[in-house]
């Protein structure tokens, strides 16, 4: 969630596309793909970082709400 919450308060966000965080970001922030890679990191810092659209970005948030997310859980268990 801080990468979402960020975007929500119009912060600029760099992360990686390890584990989910490309997914849960609907690719709305920058990346870098070698988070090992110290270079890529500078120079995707120094690159003008792109800002997500806000109504995007409150949708984003309105999807991980923790009601949603509760909801989509009772939903699975009910079909298991």
């Amino acid at each position: 969630m801080p990468p979402i919450e960020a975007m929500a308060f119009e912060v600029p966000v760099l992360t990686t596309k390890c584990t989910s965080l490309l997914e849960v970001t609907e690719g709305l922030c920058n990346y870098v793909d070698n988070p090992l890679n110290p270079k890529e990191w500078v120079d995707k810092m120094e690159e003008e970082l792109k800002l997500a659209e806000k109504e995007k970005v409150i949708a984003l948030m309105e999807k991980y709400q923790s009601r949603n997310i509760a909801e989509q859980y009772i939903e699975l268990f009910q079909r298991l």
